[in-house]
């Protein structure tokens, strides 16, 4: 039994030491284990990190990118936008211009074409028309110097109209925008402020061109425009007096008819006031400004208030160098570079 105790005492503290030993390999297995999973998860940490920080600076390359050529793009199309708008105001203007001289090529072809008719009538009475030879002296020489008189301020309004046309000829819309440019300081003023102040070009340089266009007119085509127009007047008048002569000698001294000449004088007197009233009605009107001519409506619209305030406003904001300020972006920009780097 002593023998068996003993033997069992020292079973149970070999079983306890040997316990304790595996406990001991147990916590250094563990205690291992625990160090390479920290070292593990550390560099797992480490590498997803990386990969974030790559990721991100990914996104920030491909946001600076995105941005930059967003910038481009707006830059580029302000630029198209302002190219087109000032391309678009030019063509108005030559539009404009065309129309003015289209207007002159016409007024003065018409008066062309009444000298013409009225010059083949006043030459079919020297070719084929004759008085009586009974008529008194005095009448054959009003009667040859009215015709005359008719024959010379018909050639002569003709000239002064062909000399307008060929004038007219000189200039293409193109060609006079350069010279009325070039010609009126006002708008070269204007355009150096448009240069330095980056301003566009609107309904006021418009107006600024067509009062050159109507200095030009006063100085080039008035002066031989109106003439033109007043002797074709007076050679109607005169034309009228001839046929009245006419007439009045060859009912009178051939078929004895006075009541015939005088119902003829009183037509003409009737048609030449006509005329010469027509002609002063008109030539007041347009000088006073009346009527169809009136012009006060340049003078109540601005180009604010005017048909053109909406074109005017729109280019205002295209060509604003406050809504073309990219200083904050560009600050951006620089900022996500050097985080690119």
């Amino acid at each position: 039994t002593g023998i068996g105790i003993g033997m069992g005492t020292s079973d149970m503290a070999l079983t306890r030491e040997l316990f304790k030993l595996q406990m001991r390999q147990a916590k250094r297995l563990w205690a291992a284990d625990w160090a390479e999973s920290s070292v593990r998860h550390g560099e797992a940490c480490m590498q997803s990190a990386q990969q974030h920080a790559e990721a991100q600076a990914l996104g920030m390359a491909s946001y600076y990118q995105a941005e930059k050529l967003a910038m481009e793009g707006i830059r580029l199309a302000r630029d198209q936008d302002s190219r087109a708008y000032e391309m678009a105001w030019r063509a108005e203007v030559r539009e404009s211009l065309r129309d003015e001289l289209a207007n002159q090529y016409n007024r003065f072809n018409i008066v062309m074409l009444c000298d013409t008719v009225c010059l083949s009538c006043v030459f079919s009475l020297v070719a084929e028309a004759s008085l009586p030879t009974e008529t008194p002296m005095w009448m054959i020489n009003l009667y040859v110097f009215s015709m005359g008189v008719s024959i010379m301020l018909f050639t002569v309004s003709l000239l002064l109209s062909v000399i307008a046309v060929r004038r007219l000829h000189e200039h293409t819309a193109a060609i006079l925008e350069r010279k009325l440019f070039a010609l009126s300081e006002d708008l070269q003023r204007r355009w150096r402020d448009q240069l330095s102040t980056n301003q566009p070009t609107g309904a006021h340089e418009a107006n600024l061109l067509n009062q050159a266009y109507e200095k030009w007119v006063e100085r080039y085509l008035k002066p031989i425009g109106e003439p033109a127009i007043h002797m074709m007047a007076i050679g109607v008048v005169t034309m009228f007096i001839t046929a009245g002569l006419l007439t009045h000698n060859l009912y009178l001294i051939q078929y004895g008819s006075r009541t015939a000449g005088v119902i003829f004088w009183c037509m003409v007197l009737i048609t030449s006031t006509a005329v010469v009233w027509i002609k002063y009605r008109e030539d007041h009107w347009e000088k006073r400004k009346l009527g169809i001519y009136d012009n006060s409506w340049r003078d109540k619209s601005s180009i604010e208030t005017g048909p053109f305030a909406k074109i005017h406003r729109a280019a205002r904001e295209l060509f604003n160098d406050k809504l073309n300020d990219n200083s904050s972006r560009a600050e951006r920009m620089e900022k996500y570079h050097q985080m690119e780097r």
